[in-house]
């Protein structure tokens, strides 16, 4: 459920990846001459990430978030 103070967490899954498959951003999506925000992943350790943190607000987009202040 949605409040004030926490976000939803929706996965709408119509098909379901091998465990070694990469995901990410489609490439067609990300603007020209720009940077993607997101990273490609393995699906397991997206599951993993995803199971593994109780759904603590955005924790699983941040785990696939590229981060460009490294």
């Amino acid at each position: 459920m949605t409040t004030s103070t926490q976000s939803r967490v929706s996965i709408p899954l119509f098909t379901l990846p091998i465990v070694t498959e990469r995901i990410g951003p489609l490439l067609g999506l990300v603007k020209k001459d720009e940077l993607a925000d997101y990273r490609e992943v393995l699906w397991q350790d997206y599951m993993d990430n995803f199971y593994g943190t109780a759904h603590e607000g955005k924790k699983t987009i941040e785990f696939a978030k590229i981060n460009f202040a490294q």
